[in-house]
């Protein structure tokens, strides 16, 4: 990419039609190498191999912050200690 110098800004003139296609190409790219790998995670995950589908989890969880696992945590116990509560 060209970079521009900051007392330049106006003379940059785009991006020519072939850099267009050239950067439309890598991203279309990019977008089906991660479909597909995402496809084979979730597949390995529902084979129920565990350790191939961790990376999966993993990144599941990197994406819930702190507080939705609290939030999360927090119904869950709501909705699973009265089931205990009763057997008692």
């Amino acid at each position: 990419m060209k970079q521009l110098k900051s007392s330049e800004p106006d003379r940059w003139e785009g991006y020519s039609l072939d850099r267009l296609a050239y950067e439309r190409a890598v991203t279309m790219a990019r977008i089906v190498i991660e479909r597909r790998r995402v496809t084979e995670d979730f597949s390995r995950l529902r084979e129920g191999n565990v350790m191939l589908s961790r990376r999966t989890f993993g990144r599941l969880l990197s994406l819930v912050s702190f507080t939705d696992m609290f939030v999360m945590g927090v119904k869950l116990i709501r909705t699973v200690y009265p089931l205990f509560r009763k057997r008692r």
